[in-house]
């Protein structure tokens, strides 16, 4: 197997009329992350993307795009912000990640969303945890009903809440895309200030994420765009999500909700009217993300299996890792709530080796 590194900016016509091609023969690799247009527009945010071209009998049989984040250190491209991740290869190719990584004159390469069934890193695997989605495939109305049967009752009270909202402060407008001036802004404030009650970290500290949320927001490829979803209450904003999209799949990427508003689940109303109109522009799933939450566990039809872990060189990078999910395991034990879980998500984050 012949490794070829290039900038993003380097890519020719060939190159990503491959990567288009890797990704139409695997159904796995439909997510927005896997589009090349993801990749680029990252690119244009940071400047420490590379792409592993593999080849193999004078064709392109992979792409492996990454963040050298140190000399001998990669993450996935979008790092808190890759959805989904891994090698986009062709069915049935044989190689294998450690060969890889050094191709790439890395030493270790992090993973928190990838692909559990990409067989060749399963011996690196630490943790799997689920990607929720919903299958809108046979139209809004046919998921509704997949809903009522497994015995959800989300829709009725999601209409009951959406009925109050309206009696309480004033008609419910939803935009599948807005395009008003300063949304794109009222999400980074919302996002930072449930960030902020939650207790985690505010990751608008790194400039390079609220620039790539507006590259997004203004892309409209035919392989990749942006769409700024949002509802309102009256003149109020109450919840809003930038999603990514890529042919038949939406993926809720960054969403976020007013908390003055909490007791009408907006977040909630948002994504379900965010189905029904999706499902008439052609798409089949959207994608929740990982990890649960008592909307997404409301939403979902079915998971995607989602693997953490490393691909590492050297025992003491390994043990640092070993250490870290050892951590995480403690923090979400079932034991821990409330503030002794607090307590634990700051031991992990302090023992996690590298991050950003």
């Amino acid at each position: 197997m012949k490794v070829t590194l290039l900038k993003p900016s380097d890519l020719g016509p060939g190159e990503l009329e491959a990567w288009s091609e890797l990704r139409s023969r695997d159904q796995r690799f439909d997510s927005p992350c896997f589009s090349s247009g993801f990749t680029l527009a990252v690119a244009q945010a940071r400047d420490d993307i590379e792409v592993a071209i593999l080849e193999a009998d004078g064709a392109i049989r992979g792409v492996f795009p990454f963040h050298r984040v140190r000399r001998e250190t990669a993450h996935p491209v979008g790092e808190i912000l890759s959805e989904m991740h891994g090698i986009i290869a062709e069915p049935g190719l044989d190689w294998d990640p450690l060969a890889l990584i050094r191709q790439c004159g890395l030493e270790s390469w992090k993973f928190d969303h990838l692909l559990a069934s990409q067989e060749q890193f399963q011996p690196f695997h630490r943790a799997i945890d689920d990607s929720a989605y919903m299958d809108i495939s046979g139209g809004y109305d046919a998921y509704l009903a997949e809903r009522r049967a497994a015995g959800s009752s989300v829709a009725r009270n999601a209409a009951r809440k959406a009925r109050k909202m309206e009696r309480e402060i004033g008609p419910l407008r939803f935009e599948l895309h807005d395009e008003a001036a300063g949304t794109l802004l009222q999400l980074i404030a919302l996002k930072k200030e449930q960030l902020r009650l939650q207790g985690f970290s505010d990751m608008f500290r790194q400039p390079w994420i609220g620039n790539l949320m507006e590259i997004v927001n203004r892309t409209e490829t035919a392989g990749f765009s942006g769409l700024l979803s949002s509802l309102y209450a009256g003149d109020r904003l109450t919840a809003i999500v930038l999603n990514l999209r890529s042919g038949p799949v939406l993926a809720s990427w960054i969403p976020s909700f007013d908390p003055a508003f909490s007791r009408y689940s907006p977040g909630l109303v948002l994504h379900l009217k965010l189905a029904e109109a999706a499902s008439r522009q052609g798409i089949t799933r959207i994608d929740l993300g990982r990890g649960e939450n008592q909307m997404k566990t409301s939403l979902r039809s079915a998971g995607i299996p989602l693997a953490l872990g490393a691909v590492e060189i050297g025992f003491v990078r390994r043990e640092l890792t070993n250490a870290w999910y050892r951590a995480r395991a403690i923090a979400h034990h079932p034991v821990f709530s409330g503030w002794p879980r607090r307590t634990a998500t700051r031991l992990k984050n302090a023992l996690k080796p590298v991050e950003t």
